[in-house]
């Protein structure tokens, strides 16, 4: 069934409720490894889509202004903003790879987007969840068709597909919480004044296949592949 954007409303609307619940009972997700990255030892292996262009700078506006209302919190970097197309294998400190796997997996991702056209995603506005900010994504079906490709030509290979949760959304995620926030009332109110507000449109024309850490910090991260997507003309 594919995925519309009447239902990308319904799961974004209730992520946003789940998040403002949780600020306003001071009850958000305190992501303890942000207090130490360099020991943070989990990586796993992921398609994703790298983002660049005008989206960066509406993005770095929202960013400025929540980090200006709570310092204490991970904003990320704008060089390590990124689309999750598929989670093969979520960040675990107990992965292990050999470049047979490596190489089974290039090729699949080769075979699956060989004729892929560039697409967009449209971010319209941000919401929180328990324990980030994120900003909502609209997709063309490219997106759904490119993920179901991947799920089904890794069963069929018999290839690791370890996702988190099977992924619907095409958030960027944004910031974390790395300690309770100091003004939840006021950090809401800011989320609220950007929940409608479009971020500007992705052209995604390439696809990376990468090693990374679970925020995919750019000095931990490692391109295995990059796919260039067919231009419309």
């Amino acid at each position: 069934m594919r995925v519309t954007n009447l239902a990308l409303d319904q799961k974004y609307h209730e992520i946003s409720q789940t998040g403002k619940a949780a600020a306003s009972q001071q009850e958000v997700y305190v992501d303890h490894f942000l207090n130490d990255l360099p020991s943070d030892n989990r990586i796993g292996l992921t398609a994703l889509i790298p983002i660049k262009g005008e989206v960066l700078e509406s993005i770095k506006t929202v960013l400025s202004e929540l980090s200006h209302i709570d310092p204490f919190q991970y904003y990320y970097p704008l060089t390590d903003l990124h689309v999750t197309v598929l989670d093969f294998i979520g960040a675990t400190e107990s992965l292990k790879v050999n470049p047979k796997q490596i190489k089974l997996y290039k090729e699949m991702l080769h075979n699956v987007l060989l004729d892929q056209k560039s697409f967009k995603i449209d971010l319209k506005g941000i919401v929180m969840s328990k324990g980030a900010v994120i900003a909502k994504g609209y997709y063309e079906h490219s997106l759904e068709s490119i993920r179901n490709g991947l799920r089904y030509e890794a069963t069929k290979k018999g290839l690791l597909l370890k996702e988190r949760y099977e992924v619907v959304t095409a958030h960027v995620t944004m910031a974390r919480f790395r300690s309770s926030l100091i003004n939840p009332a006021q950090f809401v109110s800011t989320i609220e004044k950007f929940e409608n507000k479009s971020l500007g449109t992705i052209e995604v024309d390439k696809i990376d296949f990468v090693l990374h850490d679970w925020y995919n910090l750019k000095y931990k991260t490692q391109l295995l592949q990059r796919y260039p997507l067919q231009k419309i003309i």
